[in-house]
């Protein structure tokens, strides 16, 4: 039964982290053959070299900061439920 209740919980979060996921196309940018969908990229090598960029300047907010957050929050009361009630196995 706590099995069941840990699944329940899990398949919770799942769908509240991924509920208001949406994607659209705000610009094509090619490189190489290869589109990126996005307003802004950027691509850089192991040595920090910049390759190839589009509105590299522009300021943004990371995507979703607080639904990253949210997950980042459920995830580790999550681990310490389990820990705590020990549905480890």
């Amino acid at each position: 039964m706590k099995k069941i209740r840990v699944l329940i919980g899990l398949i919770l979060v799942g769908i509240i982290l991924f509920k208001g996921v949406t994607f659209y196309q705000t610009g094509t940018f090619r490189l190489k053959g290869k589109k990126i969908y996005s307003q802004s990229a950027i691509l850089v090598d192991e040595t920090g070299k910049t390759i190839a960029s589009k509105q590299k300047n522009k300021k943004i907010a990371p995507a979703s900061l607080a639904k990253m957050m949210t997950a980042i929050v459920a995830l580790e009361k999550l681990v310490l439920f389990i820990i705590h009630y020990g549905f480890a196995h």
